[in-house]
């Protein structure tokens, strides 16, 4: 396992801990809590400060900090990155979609529907040969299933607002269906 420079462990709980020269004989030490028991959290919130305490030792060379104002900015960074982590663990949590092989699978899903989509026109259905084409690619009938999924979705949008933008006709007058036209990837249809 590879080590993170500074990064040491105080009971269970990770601290950081970074000798800092002072401008005289002697040295002194900073040490955080990174407030995390869990290694691999820790080890990006030490990563984390270390890039900032290069930046900060600079600086205080420099001239244009001092090094309380140093360790407060540290202190905050680790706050923040704890912050950040957090988030991303509610988001995470509240991924409606699930494992990553199934986003990978409804992504490929909502790319062959587009793609599917601009081949055959705004409403398309999945023929038989569509199908063993898809699966000679090497897909699943799961896949296939998400692509009927999304081109149905596909459908129901462009129908939906077809309807609403459509205005109805005038009496006395007959309307006829509107042909449906093939366009490429990249280009929109407006009917």
């Amino acid at each position: 396992m590879a080590t993170t420079p500074y990064l040491l462990q105080r009971g269970s709980t990770w601290s950081w801990r970074r000798r800092v020269p002072e401008f005289s004989t002697k040295t002194r030490h900073w040490q955080l809590s990174l407030r995390a028991t869990d290694r691999s959290i820790a080890c990006i919130i030490a990563r984390r400060l270390n890039y900032e305490c290069d930046r900060m030792l600079d600086a205080i060379t420099d001239g244009k900090l001092t090094p309380v104002q140093a360790k407060a900015w540290l202190t905050s960074v680790v706050r923040s990155e704890l912050d950040r982590i957090e988030r991303q663990r509610r988001v995470s949590r509240m991924d409606p979609v699930g494992s990553s092989e199934e986003d990978q699978r409804l992504d490929w899903a909502t790319a062959r529907a587009w793609s599917h989509l601009a081949s055959e026109g705004l409403r398309p259905e999945l023929s038989d040969h569509d199908r063993r084409t898809v699966l000679k690619e090497g897909s699943s009938e799961t896949d296939i299933a998400s692509l009927e999924t999304m081109l149905r979705e596909e459908r129901k949008h462009h129908d939906f607002g077809h309807d609403r933008a459509r205005p109805a006709p005038r009496a006395g007058r007959k309307t006829q269906p509107r042909q449906a036209r093939s366009v490429s990837a990249g280009q929109f249809l407006v009917l």
